[in-house]
């Protein structure tokens, strides 16, 4: 009998399908069915949600590439993050290494090209589900505070950094300087 294999990475869960027995052991999943049972394992993928041949799993070809890393403005301006993704997954941009959202910076949107979109503040990150977008993308803040601030942006498995370092412009003394 000729064996047929579907794979998945989404799930850690291994399941085996083998003359109508089902053994789930906690591994990448598998279905190997024989044949006259490609129908219920056909079944069994399409209520699991699995992937189904060569379709790649949610994330697993997601990836973000930082534009700018690295940037300098004045407290009082504006701190624009750009990035390129591939792939669709859940974006979360969190402040990191001491950056704290609404002390260090006001975060503004994040934009796919030039659609706005909608995003959730959760404790000191911000998240977008379902994040897919062919253009670039942006994340923006104001800058509440001097000093160095610094962003991580996790995209499925991938993740990436970016920071600043804010100075004090002499139109702007009133803002409280952050120790870098």
């Amino acid at each position: 009998m000729s064996e047929k294999y579907i794979q998945t990475k989404k799930s850690k869960i291994k399941k085996k399908i083998k003359n109508q027995k089902k053994i789930m052991t906690p591994k990448t999943t598998r279905i190997k069915a024989l044949s006259g049972t490609g129908l219920i394992v056909l079944f069994i993928a399409l209520a699991c949600d699995l992937p189904i041949a060569s379709e790649s799993p949610p994330g697993g070809d997601a990836n973000i590439t930082i534009i700018n890393p690295q940037s300098y403005p004045a407290v009082g301006g504006s701190w624009t993050v750009m990035f390129n993704t591939t792939g669709t997954a859940d974006l979360w941009i969190t402040a990191v290494n001491g950056t704290e959202f609404n002390k260090d910076l006001m975060f503004l949107g994040v934009r796919c090209g030039n659609e706005t979109l909608n995003y959730e503040l959760i404790n000191n990150s911000i998240f977008v589900g379902n994040y897919e977008c062919s253009e670039t993308g942006t994340g923006t803040g104001k800058v509440l505070s001097a000093g160095k601030h610094h962003l991580e942006f996790r995209f499925s498995d991938a993740v990436e950094y970016a920071e600043k370092y804010t100075f004090i412009s002499s139109q702007n003394k009133n803002f409280k300087k952050k120790n870098p």
